[in-house]
């Protein structure tokens, strides 16, 4: 009889290292137009598991830009729309997926 090969479990992801720190300030900072305050630990909770809600037609967000509070909206090209997922317990809404970036500008459609 054959040995069944032990399952690998995959190895925990490293906490975000400087480089991805100084990345997440330098696209703060080309956004915000200002200087980053103190870095802030956000614990995220992931799912095991949800659904997909449907196709994300856009966004309205508020933000603060050289100092003045902005509100800013973004409709997604269809060919561009990410998913919103859900957990299972209604909780928690994720945005996956989808054909655009964050940039200075903000959310860009490639």
């Amino acid at each position: 009889m054959a040995k069944r090969a032990a399952k690998r479990r995959a190895p925990p992801k490293p906490a975000p290292g400087a480089s991805d720190v100084e990345r997440a300030r330098k696209l703060f900072r080309a956004f915000r137009s200002e200087e980053p305050g103190a870095l802030t630990t956000v614990k995220l909770r992931v799912p095991r598991a949800g659904f997909v809600v449907g196709a994300l037609k856009g966004l309205i967000y508020e933000t603060s830009q050289d100092g003045r509070r902005e509100t800013y909206q973004h409709l997604f090209r269809k060919s561009s729309a990410p998913l919103l997922v859900s957990d299972a317990d209604g909780d928690l809404l994720w945005i996956l997926g989808g054909n655009f970036r964050f940039t200075a500008r903000g959310i860009v459609d490639r």
